[in-house]
Parts: C-alpha cells; structure tokens; sequence
C-alpha cells in the first residue's frame, strides 16, 4: 500500500498543473464558490514547515493547483496538506465570509489569514470551534484588495479537503436542505434497527439481533462521517468523536460477516466461503483494536481494504446460495451488491484514487441504505418462508395417517436433535469469540513492546487517582518522561536494537517506582508515570530524578553500549491543576522546558 501511495504522489507531482492557481474574484454576486479550481496545494512530507518557511519565495514555487480542478485529496498519508488560496477581494465582495472545509474527519486544520491564526479539527470539542457545523467552518473577515489563505491540514483519516467559501445566508440555506436529508436518511436506518430489535424480541432468532448489531454500528460509522455526531451527539467528547468513523464502520463489518454466515448458513453449506468469511471477521477485529489502539490510520487502511474483499466474498456466498435454493439469498445477493457499489467508490476515495465529489463521499451512505433495507426484507421473506413451512407441515398432518404421524414424529426428533447440535455449536462458538474478546481487552490496556500499561489504561488510572485524591484529600504525580538522544540509536543501530533498547528503559523506569504506582508507555519514546499519594512535591522530584540517573547509566543492548537520558516534567494534584487534561498539560509543559533548558534535566510545574 505503502509503495502504491508512493507512485500516486509522484505521479501526481508529475501531472499537476503549475502552482498558478486562479486567482479568486470576490465581488457582490459571490456567494459561494467551489475553491477547488483556485487553490494550490504543497505537501509537506515531514510535516517540519511552518507558516514563515511557507511565505518564502522558495517553498511558495512548489506549490502546485490541483490536477482538472479537482476537491484535494491524498488518501491515507502522514504527510502534512498546505493550501494557498489567492483573494482578490472587491470593495463590495468584502466582509464576513465561511471558509467551509467539508470532510468531518480531520484531526487539525490551521487557518492564516495575515497575522490571525484560526484551528479546527475533530481534535478538538464543538465548543471549541470557530464554528458550529457538521463540517469545518472557519470564519474569515476579508477586507478588500489582494490577500492571500492559508490552510495548514493534518489527520490520520484519508487527507481530503473539499474546499467551499460561502455567504453566511447561501450556508444556511445549503443547510437547511441537507441536514433535512440526513435527518430522513438516519430516521430510515434507525426504524429498521428497531423493527428488526421488535423481531428479534418476538421470534428469539439471533439472526434479527445480529442485523441490530449490524445497522446499529453502520448508523454509527455513517453518523460521524456526516459530521451530525460530532455536531449533536457527542459535541464534547473527542476522543470517543476522533475514532467513532472508523470503529462503526470496521464494527458493521464484524457484524455483517457474522450475519452473513449466520442468514447462509455458510458453516453447513459452503465451508471454504465461510473460512474465508471467518477470515475477513478477524482482519475486522484486528481494524477495531487497531482504532482502539489509536493507529486510525491502519485501521482506516485495513477496513477498507477488507470491506472490498468482503463484499466481493458476499456477493459469491449469496451467487452459491441461489444455486442451492435457499429464497432469501436473492434479496441477499441484491442488498450486498448494492454495498459492493457503495462500499468501493468509498474504499477507492479513502485511498486516493478516485476524485472526492458529492457522490464518492456519500457513495457508502446510498450503498449502505439500500442495502440495509434489501436485508430487512430478505429476513421478512424468511418469516414468510418459516410460516409457510409451517403450515404445510400441519396441512401434512392433518392428512396424514397413523403410520405418517409416527414417521413425522420421528423427523421431529431428529430435527430437534439437529437444532440442538446446531444451538450447542453457536453457543460454543460464541463462548470462544467472547473468550477471545476478553484476550484482545487485556492486550489492549498494555503496549505490546514493553508490557507496560497504554494510554488506555494510563487514562484509566489517571481517573482512579484522581478519584482517590479527592476521596481521601491527599495528593499525587503526575511525571512525563521523553527520552534525549533516543533517535540516533534508532539511525544507528536500527529499530530492532531501538526496541530492545526501550525494554530496558521501561524496566529501569519500573525499578524506580512502587507497585501502587503507574507507569505507561504513550508514545515512541514517550513514558508517563503516576506517583499515588505523594504528599511534598520534592518527593516527586526525588523519584523523578532516580529515574533520570538510572536512564543516564549506560545500556547494554546487542553487543552495543549505548548511552541516552531522559527530560521529565513532573505536575502535583491539585496543586497544579484539578483535572486530568490540565495536569497532564502541566507535566507536559514542564518536559518541554526541561528539554530546553538543555535536556537531561528534571523540572516541576510550580517550582516552591
């Protein structure tokens, strides 16, 4: 994937157009306009250049317009997305104006317009936006004259930046139509969900649950890719916000293979499908733990990758099932077919390599819907299959004789006995996926490399701490630890020796502390540590500082000796904040200062 990326940068380099953007016009008859054909874009590889190296006549030439005029879009990449946008603003286009980026799925957009800096990004609450907006609403207040946007753009989704400048009004009234739109479109998913449940609590047949499961998880991943979860649902809560996209999405997956093994019945009818079926069940559990994990940007990859693959394996399954005359499988094959359409322009745009329009970013919401609906009949059509059964099986009895009703009597017990093996197997395999389910929430609360606990567990603790400081009025610490000269090991030595190298660290780290106590490993080389009942901050310190002396020690990995230290910011609840993010910006901040202060250093938030 990563070598496909590749060639589709070059070769986007090699076709764009000269950075000669058109200069955009802005005058009373303006009140929106599609920026795509007006904007130039630079990709910063190392994400290293800043809003002054930007304006340099040097990096300023490598810009380059978008290829036919098209909305920006780069796919998956870490790469960081500048956009230049050239105004010439006339005496009466001036005035109050919404630069609308509208793509929910983006980390952080920063916005320069002369010396004023504007942020968006689903990293940050709705509260905190410039704007509230299901998409990225940054308001610009343009005088007249020539000037000059900038818009710096980073995220670990697909990087794409649908550009629009509206009139306040004509947004509105865009709006209106819209979110009138959505609104049917969410009404429609969320009926079927509950005429399904109220199947489900009626006939106890745990296909209609796992289609709950199904719809409920599709909504999910469709509402916040819309941008109305964000907006409405869960304005405030960002981390849940920043991976609710790609965990309903790689949800729905999960479920929807389950449902298809279970609606076929692939298991008894056509065993190689359903190994191929289980396989693609555990590459979407594996896009759920790496969302969890925060690699968004793999689980984004994998689940897109999968779902085409899946869909293709659907479609074939429900090909068989036709053959084997199974009724509903038409209904099936139609409904998956309609997702296979859907499912791929959405894969094709997330990956770069279709324009990003109005259809390709609301291909998987049509796909989806129809197919959710073409699902809910085919298991209406097995109600009406099963009653018809049924009654041909009491019109049979009723004309049958004696020695028939013996017969029959018989087949029932054999049936019985085949619903029970068949009842036994799920529930065994069930047991087995909740077995393995609890395997992948233990390895979720620990980093694999060094066994220490996550940032999920950190979070986790961090909580806890807090609630026993407040409970019992003492006070804890909150250290953040960064190593110095951890890179050059890397560059010379290799990652393999890195990691080894990181283990001892985080042993060394562990040694220093007490069993009550946290330590967690965040980043690269990042490490948090929580002191629990602390009760001076030169305590603290104290900790802080053994562990900068056993890390200055020298290391022994490989055959190499190898030496590095560490910065440590330490922060104290409460004494320097009351809530977990203020203290953990606290401990951050006072790391920084260490670093430049000339690293290997321990420094507190509120020296006394």
């Amino acid at each position: 994937m990563n070598v496909l990326r590749c060639v589709w940068l070059l070769v986007t380099l090699l076709v764009a157009a000269p950075a000669q953007a058109e200069v955009l016009v802005l005058d009373r008859g303006s009140e929106r306009v599609a920026l795509a054909a007006h904007v130039a874009h630079l990709v910063d590889a190392g994400r290293d250049l800043d809003i002054h190296q930007v304006r340099d006549a040097a990096v300023a030439a490598r810009f380059r317009s978008s290829p036919e005029g098209r909305d920006l879009n780069l796919g998956i990449t870490p790469a960081a997305l500048w956009v230049r946008l050239e105004l010439d603003v006339r005496p009466d286009g001036a005035g109050p104006w919404l630069l609308e980026v509208g793509y929910p799925p983006l980390d952080r957009i920063e916005v320069f317009h002369g010396d004023r800096l504007a942020v968006g990004g689903d990293l940050l609450p709705s509260s905190a936006r410039p704007f509230a907006h299901r998409f990225h609403v940054i308001p610009l207040d343009l005088a007249s004259g020539r000037q000059t946007v900038y818009l710096r753009i980073t995220t670990q989704s697909s990087l794409t930046a649908p550009l629009t400048l509206w009139r306040s009004a004509a947004l509105h009234a865009n709006d209106q139509w819209q979110y009138s739109l959505y609104s049917g479109y969410l009404g429609a998913l969320i009926a079927l969900v509950l005429y399904n449940l109220l199947l489900y609590l009626s006939l106890h047949d745990r296909v209609y649950i796992t289609y709950v499961a199904y719809a409920a998880a599709m909504t999910t991943g469709q509402v916040a890719l819309n941008g109305l979860g964000g907006q409405f649902l869960w304005p405030e809560w960002v981390a849940w916000g920043n991976v609710a996209a790609i965990l309903g999405i790689a949800s729905a997956g999960f479920f929807g293979v389950i449902f298809t093994r279970q609606f076929l019945h692939t298991r008894q009818t056509m065993i190689r499908m359903d190994r191929v079926l289980l396989g693609g069940q555990l590459l979407f559990s594996l896009a759920i733990a790496l969302a969890v994990l925060g690699r968004y940007d793999l689980a984004l990859a994998t689940t897109s990758l999968v779902g085409i693959a899946f869909a293709v394996a659907a479609v074939i399954c429900g090909t068989l099932a036709i053959r084997q005359g199974n009724s509903g499988a038409r209904f099936f094959l139609l409904a998956w077919t309609m997702l296979l359409g859907g499912g791929a322009i959405t894969a094709l745009r997330n990956m770069g390599w279709l324009p990003t329009n109005m259809w390709t970013l609301n291909s998987l919401q049509v796909g989806s819907t129809l197919e959710l609906l073409l699902l809910s009949f085919a298991l209406a059509d097995r109600i009406h299959v099963e009653r018809r059964g049924r009654e041909q099986a009491q019109a049979e009895a009723l004309a049958a004789t004696q020695a028939n009703v013996a017969l029959l009597e018989r087949s029932e017990a054999e049936l019985e006995q085949r619903v029970a093996d068949r009842t036994a197997a799920l529930e065994a395999a069930n047991q087995r996926l909740e077995a393995s389910e609890q395997r992948q929430r233990d390895r979720a609360q620990h980093d694999a490399l060094t066994g220490l606990a996550n940032r999920a567990l950190f979070d986790d603790r961090l909580g806890q701490a807090m609630a026993m400081a407040q409970r019992d009025r003492s006070r804890f610490a909150l250290l953040y630890l960064d190593l110095d000269k951890f890179k050059p090991v890397n560059d010379s030595y290799g990652h393999g020796v890195g990691d080894l190298l990181l283990k001892q660290v985080a042993q060394r780290i562990a040694g220093c502390v007490r069993e009550s106590d946290t330590v967690a490993r965040i980043g690269g080389d990042e490490f948090v540590i929580i002191l629990r009942a602390v009760s001076l901050a030169d305590s603290a310190a104290q900790v802080a500082e053994n562990i900068r002396q056993a890390i200055e020690k020298l290391f022994f990995v490989d055959g190499h000796e190898l030496s590095i230290s560490c910065s440590i910011g330490v922060a104290i609840y409460p004494d320097d904040a009351t809530s977990g993010l203020e203290l953990a910006q606290c401990a951050d901040s006072a790391m920084y200062r260490a670093k430049e202060a000339g690293r290997n250093a321990v420094v507190l938030s509120n020296p006394v």
